[in-house]
């Protein structure tokens, strides 16, 4: 393992390979034998090395799904009534979109 890679049982052609087959990520998971914390880190690294995006179907649905405040649909993403009540926003309030590497930030005007 090449210094700094600190994941365990991280073989960059093994992941790249399954990626491209379009395997999810409980497959990949469980063909690699690594949790889905593991996949996720091992994902960043690959992307930094072969300075590319890899998108792994089910990857991030776990953690949407812990929040009932937010669903994905084939409009997008729905933020419900119950999660803007824990925020400032109110309705008709006017925002702006800002798309990171790692994150969506809705900001407030």
């Amino acid at each position: 393992m090449a210094k700094g890679d600190y994941s365990h049982k991280f073989d960059p052609d093994k992941l790249r390979d399954l990626i491209l087959q379009k395997k999810n990520a409980k497959e990949i998971m469980k063909t690699l034998g690594i949790s889905l914390w593991s996949l996720k880190e091992q994902l960043l690294l690959l992307e930094h090395k072969d300075k590319k995006f890899y998108d792994i179907p089910g990857l991030y649905d776990s953690d949407l799904q812990k929040y009932k405040e937010v669903s994905l649909t084939k409009e997008g993403i729905l933020i419900t009534d119950e999660l803007l009540r824990k925020t400032s926003f109110q309705e008709g309030d006017e925002c702006e979109l800002i798309i990171e590497i790692d994150k969506i930030i809705i900001k407030k005007l």
